[in-house]
């Protein structure tokens, strides 16, 4: 341990990030940068956190794991350089491997040793419990902001104390009272059916206007052939 309080080879990588970072950036932005870096960066406090049964239970459930295979793999480093050449397009899967043990055996990539995969892990590690620790404070602000969404409905529901005006009140009531089934008596029985006789004449009557004040348009039919062979129908009696 150093004496910031973490891994060495975890500083040794945090300054050189930080230095390739830098390089990479304009110098009218770096205080920019620096200041949105320094936000990601893994301090001590977030390895010594320890977490409760049930943070860990939550962290199980809504964090997918995933795993590279293709880190701290030479075969694939070796498939990536064949790659940049073209050599193995429409090859087969047999053709392949004898490619990629033949570039392990002539050294074109080397296995990574047991101390890169241990300072790799040790990377991987630090940045995933600062970004569990990220996860786990989000997610309690969540539950701690629909709590307290939850209690503000409540209060505002009807029968609460609120520092509304009478007006909003009558109006929040009738918002969540339930709708009560009309009821009518005999006397209201009797008024509908009578309205309703009256409109129904009203609009038959103006259906008759309207079709009586309509001219009839001209049809090139022959009427008086039709008349020789239907009978005409009329709903008066014809004159004795």
């Amino acid at each position: 341990m150093s004496g910031t309080g973490l891994p060495k080879y975890l500083v040794k990588y945090l300054a050189a990030e930080k230095k390739l970072l830098m390089d990479n950036t304009e110098e009218s932005e770096r205080e920019l940068t620096l200041t949105y870096y320094s936000r990601t960066v893994v301090t001590p406090e977030d390895l010594q956190r320890k977490y409760s049964r049930d943070e860990v239970k939550e962290l199980c459930l809504r964090v997918k794991v995933c795993v590279d295979m293709t880190h701290l793999n030479c075969l694939w480093d070796a498939k990536e350089r064949f790659n940049e050449k073209n050599r193995l397009d429409n090859r087969s899967e047999r053709f392949i491997n004898a490619m990629l043990v033949k570039a392990v055996v002539r050294k074109m990539v080397t296995p990574y040793t047991d101390e890169d995969v241990a300072n790799a892990n040790l990377v991987n590690r630090s940045q995933l419990k600062r970004t569990n620790n990220i996860r786990l404070d989000r997610w309690k602000r969540e539950r701690e902001r629909l709590a307290q969404t939850a209690i503000d409905c409540l209060q505002s529901l009807p029968g609460e104390e609120s520092p509304t005006s009478p007006s909003e009140s009558e109006t929040e009531t009738s918002f969540f009272a339930r709708p009560r089934t009309p009821q009518f008596d005999d006397q209201d029985d009797e008024d509908w059916m009578q309205a309703g006789v009256q409109m129904n004449s009203e609009s038959m009557s103006l259906v008759v206007s309207q079709s009586q004040s309509q001219p009839v348009a001209p049809s090139s039919e022959d009427y008086i052939a039709f008349g020789t062979q239907v009978a005409a129908a009329s709903t008066q009696e014809a004159d004795l």
